[in-house]
Parts: C-alpha cells; structure tokens; sequence
C-alpha cells in the first residue's frame, strides 16, 4: 500500500493543482469550452484514483482469507462504478 499511498497522494496534490486551475480561469473570465475540458480532466484524474484505490484495497482483501465473497463483490461493484 505504501507505493500505491504514494502515488495516489501524488496524484492527489496535481487534482488539487487543476481545481486551482479552474478557478483561476472562472477568475479570469476564461471561455466556457475550456472551463469544461478542465473538468473533464480532473473528474477523469479523480476516477482514476478511485479505481487505483480500490484495486489496492481488493488485492489485499482477496489475501486475506477470512473475507466472504460478497465483500469480494461489493468492492467490484464498486470499481465498475468508478470505471
């Protein structure tokens, strides 16, 4: 968990960077079609590290034998959700 820790707080930080951004260009008066396509990009950064958390967190589960197949699948659910 510690490298995926790393890398999703990482990616966390740039995220934060491009809300910055985008409000800096709602400041700024930037035109709409960019605004959007930064928020775009930023929900898509998010959802990515919503599915590389959650991959982490199912590969641990699936090691540890003691949890049931349906907590399994909850967090599949969930994954596909985020996908």
């Amino acid at each position: 968990m510690d490298s995926t820790k790393d890398r999703v707080l990482k990616n966390l930080r740039r995220i934060d960077g491009q809300i910055r951004g985008i409000e800096s260009m709602i400041s700024e008066g930037r035109s709409c079609s960019d605004i959007l396509y930064q928020i775009v990009a930023a929900r898509e950064a998010l959802k990515r590290v919503g599915v590389e958390i959650a991959k982490d967190h199912i590969c641990q589960r699936a090691l540890d034998s003691e949890n049931s197949e349906e907590e399994i699948e909850k967090i599949i659910r969930i994954i596909a959700s985020l996908s």
